[in-house]
């Protein structure tokens, strides 16, 4: 995430800690980019107001007298915002320390927040002890796809979904087929799964890409899972982009349709499976 913030939003300081379980309990150092003496390995929300104040109020903050050309006030840190976990309660925070004046333009810290919001998924847990992917329930994925949305309409980059049918024969085995497709994936890919009218299929969200021979290449390896497990040719995934005018009830619509007769609804749980 933090790799996320440096290459898309210009963030060059930035650390993010693990919320405590206990209220006045400290927040534990997990990861950070920049200068490494700026985020201690324990941070007591006591010490900085911006901070104690965006995990009380669940909110994005920024300490604007820091954007001022000469700083009307010490240092300290520039923005907070208290990442949500699956529970919907903060698990992580995430502390700006630093943006060039230089890379802050309007939309900037609307940026950083709708990157958090995607990337929270990631952060939640691993599928199968697996730390590259997440494996989420519907309307989790549904919350994902409206991030993805988000972060199409500022950056203009878009997120590659795939559906994929998980139908199989009783002789055939996809266990091994399917390790190889996940181990090709980026690593914030998030899964779920879908049971529309008989037909039981895994959705995939890819994070945004700009480039398109990149995105070619996550498509063939869904193609090549076909192919290694000796599924009727006639089975092929489907491969949506989002688009920036679209919203996310029209893009899951698109995504679980079984035939061309595409229509806007909301996320429905399938049966019982990993992902749920």
């Amino acid at each position: 995430m933090l790799a996320a913030l440096e290459r898309i939003a210009g963030v060059r300081s930035a650390a993010l800690y693990a919320m405590p379980e206990a209220r006045n309990a400290p927040l534990t150092l997990q990861a950070s980019v920049g200068a490494p003496s700026k985020f201690p390995d324990y941070l007591d929300l006591r010490d900085h107001k911006i901070i104690g104040e965006s995990v009380k109020k669940r909110q994005f903050l920024v300490q604007k007298t820091l954007l001022e050309a000469v700083p009307s006030r010490s240092p300290g840190y520039l923005a907070a915002y208290p990442i949500k976990g699956p529970e919907e309660i903060p698990a992580h925070l995430l502390v700006v320390q630093a943006i060039p004046f230089s890379d802050i333009k309007p939309n900037t810290f609307n940026v950083i927040k709708t990157i958090c919001d995607w990337m929270r998924f990631s952060l939640a847990g691993p599928i199968h002890q697996d730390p590259r992917h997440r494996g989420v329930n519907q309307g989790e994925f549904y919350d994902a796809m409206d991030a993805a949305l988000a972060i199409h309409r500022e950056q203009a980059i878009p997120s590659t979904l795939v559906r994929l049918p998980f139908d199989f024969a009783d002789e055939i085995d996809p266990t091994r087929a399917f390790q190889d497709l996940l181990e090709s994936l980026p690593p914030t890919t998030l899964l779920t799964n879908s049971y529309e009218d008989g037909c039981r299929s895994l959705l995939f969200l890819l994070p945004a890409n700009a480039d398109p021979q990149v995105r070619d290449w996550m498509r063939s390896q869904f193609t090549s899972f076909i192919e290694k497990v000796g599924m009727d040719k006639q089975v092929e995934p489907l491969f949506l982009l989002t688009g920036p005018r679209e919203t996310p009830q029209q893009l899951w619509g698109k995504l679980v349709a079984v035939n061309q007769n595409v229509t806007s609804t909301k996320p429905r749980l399938g049966p019982p499976g990993f992902a749920n």
